[in-house]
């Protein structure tokens, strides 16, 4: 066995979901099993101890801010390490074989981690900027997530440890409840999937409802907002009226990403009928190798909501296009994934968009991967999104400060379009443009056209 690269598939959650007929609320067994593991690598050790299955019941799908108060069964992980490599050690701990699909429906599960040291001893320092400190490879520093969804691959904690540092000895818990913001549960009966409008989204869930919506024209005296909160109207039906009549058939998914909506189980439904034959369930993986091995993780697609990616070279145009010109786009040139767009296209510079049901570009984002991180900067017809994408660009993560900020004429310049490496620019006046020279590059203006050029044409 390669001491250096060892890993370790450890605990597995186990839920078992059983609805009981007649009664107010539908009710859990929350069911944790496994048996004990542990590992060595090199002087890292990872010990995870479970005898006996573990159950709570009567536990209900909760909201995040409940979980404060509430029993939640938990798992730990004891991490004990020093290292004498001359690199130093890095570890990653994820979430894998994720299981949580019953007859095609997801069942939300949330975690809750801590890291704490044990007592009179030391766990190194939580770093905000980690990706950037370890690289100094001069202390020992971790970044946890403290709290998200359960999905295969899930990061949770990152440590580094530096050579002939000693004593660090820690213990990770992890925690997991059903999201009852992201799923509603009901005794009444139906044969069919209902869905049903989430009255608790947080104010980013809310923002994300407005953009989505923002194309769409309201009854007099509501707006985007006042709709996704269940009040406003669209020719005189709100929100749930339209879900009810099937209308939003085509934009579920969508709708379900952006956790605007939630799917209603019921005991009438064969989906809820087999939960109490189905588990879900998943584990955690521990890995460890000598220096610094982990990849810092990218931009997430979900923090651009329905966001798809194209490489054209056709011009298209958004709908808050200021020459009132009136452009579509064909849904099947879109792409879910950015990679799929840039190995196709063979750049490193793309188009990110979003759309309402007309095929209409909503927003228009112009997007790049930079040293293996993608990002995207929104183009509009003014100064809406330039700091936003200013401090993008400038940030840490990407241009670290190198950019020249002309607070005068209002402009962000990254990079030094040398016909090789990734550019980006942003403007005040609404435009955006990502690429590696001024004839290659993908961009936004503020009048609301959108393409790419090739060696300065279309």
């Amino acid at each position: 066995m390669d001491e250096k690269h060892v890993k370790l598939s450890v605990i597995g959650f186990a839920i078992l979901l059983i609805g009981l007929v007649g009664v107010s609320f539908a009710f859990f067994n929350y069911t944790r099993t496994g048996s004990a593991n542990n590992i060595r690598t090199e002087r890292i050790y990872f010990n995870a101890e479970q005898g006996l299955a573990l159950n709570l019941t009567n536990v209900f799908p909760m909201t995040n801010s409940e979980t404060g108060t509430a029993n939640l069964d938990s798992v730990t992980l004891g991490i004990l390490w020093d290292t004498t490599y001359a690199d130093g050690e890095e570890f990653e701990i994820t979430l894998t074989n994720v299981n949580n699909t019953i007859n095609g429906k997801e069942i939300p599960i949330n975690f809750i981690t801590t890291y704490e040291a044990t007592t009179g001893n030391v766990i190194g320092t939580s770093s905000d900027t980690y990706w950037e400190s370890r690289e100094s490879k001069s202390a020992n520093i971790y970044t946890l997530t403290e709290t998200g969804k359960v999905k295969e691959g899930k990061q949770v904690l990152v440590g580094y440890i530096k050579s002939g540092a000693t004593g660090i000895n820690g213990t990770l818990t992890i925690k997991a409840y059903i999201d009852s913001d992201r799923i509603a549960i009901s005794d009444t009966y139906s044969e069919k999937d209902h869905y049903s409008v989430n009255s608790n989204m947080t104010a980013d869930e809310l923002s994300d409802c407005d953009d989505y919506f923002g194309s769409y024209t309201f009854d007099t005296g509501t707006t985007a907002t006042a709709f996704c909160e269940g009040t406003g109207t669209v020719n005189e039906k709100t929100f749930q009226e339209i879900l009810d009549s099937n209308e939003f058939q085509d934009n579920i998914e969508d709708l379900l990403e952006i956790n605007a909506i939630k799917l209603e189980y019921t005991n009438g439904t064969s989906e809820w009928n087999s939960l109490g034959t189905n588990s879900i369930s998943f584990k955690i993986r521990a890995e460890s190798n000598e220096g610094i091995w982990v990849e810092e993780p990218v931009i997430p697609v979900e923090s651009y909501p329905n966001c798809k990616f194209i490489y054209t070279r056709t011009p298209i145009y958004t709908t808050w296009n200021t020459n009132s010109l009136t452009s579509y786009i064909d849904p099947n040139t879109l792409s879910e994934s950015y990679i799929d767009v840039v190995e196709e296209s063979s750049k490193n510079y793309f188009l990110g968009l979003v759309t309402n049901g007309c095929d209409e570009i909503t927003k228009a984002y112009a997007c790049g991967v930079k040293d293996n991180l993608p990002f995207c900067i929104e183009g509009y017809s003014d100064n809406t999104y330039y700091s936003i994408n200013s401090s993008l660009i400038n940030g840490a993560s990407l241009w670290n400060g190198t950019c020249t900020v002309d607070t005068e004429y209002g402009y962000t310049e990254c990079g030094t379009l040398d016909v090789t490496n990734l550019s980006a620019r942003a403007y005040s006046n609404g435009s955006v443009g990502v690429g590696i020279d001024n004839n290659n590059h993908c961009y936004i203006v503020e009048q609301g056209a959108v393409h790419c050029l090739h060696n300065g044409g279309s």
